[in-house]
């Protein structure tokens, strides 16, 4: 801090004291004494004989008026520079207050850059800090993407593959309902089969021709797809062979003869009961 003492202004009045002092007459000396005669000095002890001459007096009483004059012109000279001095010293005791205002102003802009200081220590430790967990979120981030770019790499590979099988049972789906529909159109037309759709992966096989003294006669069974497989119901008329027909159809259901298998099964079940 800076330190700086703060001086007494002197009263308006001990200065004013002291100026009038400085300008006063001088005390009377030793030879300021009245140069007429004794003899015509009223009540002197000397005997009445002849004193000063005229001449004498006036060269005197001269000689006290210069003196006079002197005096009073020096009075005014000093009370002109006292004067002066109490201006100077009025306008010193001014710089000198603006002078400590400005090291007040000073001292608190020097604490106020210490506290700075301090703070923009703080603040700078804080941003190393902050730059620190920066670059280490930075490095954990770099090492997530590199962990998800291969394993993106790798569902992209596994995507791949599936969408490739996905294609292969579309195209074998697609042969198979292609050889199910020859299939089905061949024996609807020689044999008499209808299909008709009863409700969602539910359909009804219907067989005519089978007998010959009645050819209109129906034989049907229902036929679904459930979670286990493919199931009947409804067999018109029952016949023994429906499980082990549903057990070989289920069992190689992929293949796209199984169906057309079932349904010739079917067809022999049924002619065996005529």
């Amino acid at each position: 801090k800076f330190r700086f003492q703060f001086f007494q202004r002197p009263s308006l009045i001990s200065v004013t004291m002291t100026a009038a002092v400085l300008a006063s007459p001088s005390p009377a000396r030793a030879f300021d004494f009245d140069y007429r005669s004794p003899a015509r000095v009223e009540g002197s002890p000397l005997p009445c004989r002849p004193g000063c001459t005229d001449k004498l007096e006036e060269v005197c009483a001269a000689a006290q008026s210069n003196v006079r004059e002197w005096r009073k012109e020096r009075s005014q000279i000093m009370n002109s520079l006292a004067q002066r001095g109490l201006q100077d010293i009025l306008k010193e005791e001014d710089v000198v207050c603006d002078l400590q205002a400005d090291l007040a102003a000073v001292e608190e802009l020097t604490e106020a850059a210490r506290c700075f200081h301090k703070e923009g220590a703080k603040l700078g430790e804080a941003m190393l800090q902050c730059m620190k967990a920066s670059g280490e979120r930075a490095e954990v981030v770099a090492q997530a993407k590199d962990i998800l770019r291969s394993a993106n790499e790798d569902y992209q590979k596994e995507l791949e593959t599936e969408e490739r099988r996905l294609a292969e049972t579309k195209e074998a789906s697609k042969e198979q309902q292609q050889s199910i529909d020859e299939f089905l159109q061949q024996y609807s037309r020689s044999l008499g089969l209808k299909i008709s759709r009863v409700s969602a992966q539910t359909i009804l096989l219907s067989f005519t021709r089978i007998s010959k003294a009645e050819p209109k006669k129906e034989f049907s069974v229902v036929l679904g797809l459930s979670k286990e497989g493919y199931v009947a119901s409804k067999c018109n008329p029952e016949v023994p062979e429906l499980p082990r027909l549903l057990e070989r159809l289920n069992e190689d259901s992929t293949n796209a003869t199984a169906v057309p298998q079932f349904i010739c099964g079917l067809r022999r079940a049924f002619s065996a009961t005529v």
